[in-house]
């Protein structure tokens, strides 16, 4: 990586660790482990012969604080899944009651929903840890 690109990847991940921090408290996060976790969502979106301002515009285009959130759920983090799921637990349910006429369905849906989020994939890692951020 440049120099110039490293100084500003390594800027905005502490960036978005102090923000989601901030925003989310104290969630177990090893920011070592976020910013290659970030690293890894920058290359997975890069083209070939990639330029600095390609990695530039994926950076701006993350959610940052869910996507502290979402690292923190992936790492089984107890505080994670509360904050989670007081965040997003009645949108998830109105989601749910938009496309099921029927409320108990709906009620089942979003349950589920959040239920498919913690349980492990087939590659083991919990649903959440697919979140890139976009």
């Amino acid at each position: 990586m440049e120099k110039d690109l490293q100084l500003y990847f390594d800027i905005y991940v502490e960036r978005v660790y102090q923000n989601g921090h901030c925003f989310h408290g104290d969630l177990q996060i090893i920011s070592r482990e976020f910013k290659a976790h970030l690293w890894a969502i920058i290359e997975k979106h890069l083209e070939e012969n990639a330029t600095g301002n390609n990695v530039i515009r994926i950076i701006n285009s993350l959610h940052g604080d869910d996507l502290y959130l979402a690292f923190a759920c992936a790492k089984h983090s107890p505080q994670a899944w509360d904050r989670f799921t007081k965040c997003y637990r009645r949108y998830i349910h109105k989601l749910a009651a938009f496309v099921s006429p029927v409320k108990s369905a709906a009620y089942e849906l979003a349950e589920n929903i959040l239920a498919d989020l913690f349980l492990p994939d087939r590659s083991g890692s919990s649903r959440i840890a697919s979140y890139d951020g976009r």
